[in-house]
């Protein structure tokens, strides 16, 4: 046994040293979307039956290709919504089947293309 030249030789002094808590983690973990790496392309990301996939090596890139029709601006009144696009020169043609439309946790009911440069959305509930 060492003993200190500062430690107390009497007999009735006794030092306990004491750990409290648990050992493992302190932190509970850190959610992916927390997560994230600079990328010159925006990372998209995904979910499956509400349950998030991650991707692999940030493999995840969203590109808008030259001509993908552009939403240039939207009006809401009570449960419809009217959206105003333009449509590069070149784009491909798309019909109704292809659209599909949410705003926030709301799904478009119906759906019409008026137009190339126009689509009007009806929801079931007043938004």
């Amino acid at each position: 046994m060492v003993k200190d030249a500062n430690q107390t030789t009497d007999p009735e002094v006794t030092e306990t040293d004491t750990q409290t808590g648990t050992l493992g983690q302190i932190f509970d973990p850190i959610p992916p979307e927390m997560l994230f790496t600079v990328n010159a392309k925006p990372q998209v990301v995904v979910s499956v039956n509400n349950i998030q996939a991650l991707c692999p090596i940030d493999k995840c890139n969203y590109e808008i290709q030259a001509n993908t029709p552009t939403i240039e601006s939207y009006t809401v009144t009570d449960s419809t919504m009217v959206l105003t696009l333009t449509t590069p020169e070149g784009a491909t043609a798309y019909t109704q089947a292809d659209l599909s439309v949410d705003l926030g946790p709301n799904q478009c009911d119906t759906i019409s293309a008026q137009s190339t440069s126009e689509i009007t959305c009806t929801f079931s509930a007043t938004l």
